[in-house]
């Protein structure tokens, strides 16, 4: 910071270029979870119509919505984490080649960087990613869920 003030309000400036992705594909990721489960209502009027005429409460009916959104996206980030872990072994050991043709690192602005890049595993941006998805996962899940509740057992039944 002492040495160049401007390079150190850019490096803090990647964090919010990050959380801005994050945003996005969080907002993706919640809209494809959204989809699926009103999809998944839909498709399944008639049976929900069935449950609830059998004396299944509107809550458990909202509850069964949510866990399975949950559960879809507890599925999702075990493969997310599975395959992350894999590319993250893969950079951890082998490393990124950024060298010029001679072999020897990149320099700019006075600063030589190395040849090859390696890798590093933080825990605290996994679990904040994972608690973030559930949450958006959650957050989706609440206007199928509502949909849900909202059914009248006879019209339910009644579609096709």
């Amino acid at each position: 910071q002492d040495a160049d003030p401007n390079l150190a309000k850019m490096m803090g400036m990647k964090d919010v270029g990050l959380y801005i992705m994050l945003f996005i594909m969080f907002s993706v990721a919640g809209l494809g979870v959204l989809s699926t489960m009103l999809m998944s209502v839909f498709e399944r009027t008639r049976e929900l119509g069935v449950l609830r005429s059998l004396g299944m409460t509107r809550l458990r009916m909202m509850t069964m919505v949510i866990l399975e959104s949950i559960m879809l996206t507890a599925v999702a980030s075990a493969l997310g984490l599975l395959l992350g872990g894999f590319l993250d072994w893969l950079l951890i050991e082998y490393g990124f080649p950024y060298a010029t043709p001679d072999g020897k690192g990149i320099s700019f602005m006075g600063v030589t960087f190395p040849p090859r890049f390696y890798g590093i595993i933080t825990l605290k941006p996994i679990v904040i990613t994972l608690v973030f998805m559930n949450t958006v996962a959650f957050l989706a899940a609440l206007w199928p869920a509502l949909r849900v509740a909202r059914l009248r057992p006879v019209e339910a039944m009644r579609e096709h």
